[in-house]
């Protein structure tokens, strides 16, 4: 069976769910003592193992389409706010390399009010918290949102709201985002999370560290961020092709 699959050219992820699920099964016949029943010679769930885990690189989105893309918030129909609220997103996304959940758990009061902290408290994942500084352009564009709301916050107030007065469901975002995408012909790649790829990939391009990113992200593992380093290779292997003629 697991032979036949190999026909299909699965992901690993979803050869390890067919995987597990047949251990799972067999573990079930072993609990109702069916192993005499069925004449097997071993229990399989031995031998029964994975292939080796696909390596899905993040795919960044170009600085100049991000720029696209804010400028299309800026054109279309919706109400201000939310055309500020979108953008804000954007920026926050890019800006800070932050999940679209994290930006949707954010608070007003989270939110600095000033110039003078630049940084705000990131609940990630396994709440993990961390910190992360807010460079000035994604903070402006965060009053401008904030100024531009018709809703009246309070210190325990969803930052980013939605039209029912309640925290932003993430599949809005990503709606308004896609719409964007189909009207400037983008690829399926460019989501709410593939601007968190695009902070780390261009912060390494420009020479950051990767410790330091690391910690950005907020990745328990540096091989989490390692990953982005393959990306910056291959974009500089490009770079090297195109302006750099072989001997």
């Amino acid at each position: 069976y697991l032979r036949f699959l190999d026909l299909f050219n699965l992901k690993f992820t979803t050869r390890k769910r067919i995987i597990a699920s047949i251990k799972s099964f067999y573990t079930y016949l072993f609990k109702q003592d069916e192993f005499e029943n069925l004449k097997l010679d071993k229990d399989i769930r031995i031998e029964l193992k994975g292939t080796k885990e696909d390596v899905s690189l993040p795919r960044p989105i170009k600085f100049n389409l991000i720029e696209k893309i804010i400028n299309e918030f800026k054109k279309s129909n919706q109400e201000n706010w939310i055309k500020k609220r979108n953008i804000a997103l954007v920026k926050f996304a890019y800006g800070c390399g932050l999940r679209i959940q994290e930006m949707l758990s954010i608070n007003f009061e989270m939110i600095p009010k000033n110039q003078t902290k630049v940084e705000i408290e990131i609940l990630g994942k396994g709440n993990k918290v961390r910190k992360v500084p807010i460079i000035s352009k994604v903070l402006q564009s965060i009053y401008e949102y904030i100024n531009s709301c018709p809703f009246n916050f309070k210190s325990d107030s969803p930052l980013f709201l939605g039209k029912n007065k309640k925290r932003l469901n993430p599949r809005i975002f990503q709606r308004d985002l896609a719409e964007i995408r189909k009207k400037l012909n983008l690829d399926n790649n460019v989501t709410p999370h593939a601007l968190r790829h695009s902070f780390a990939t261009h912060m390494l391009e420009g020479g950051a560290e990767i410790r330091v990113i690391q910690k950005l992200l907020g990745h328990r593992s540096i091989k989490s961020t390692q990953a982005y380093t393959e990306v910056t290779e291959e974009h500089m292997k490009k770079v090297r092709e195109k302006f750099h003629k072989e001997f």
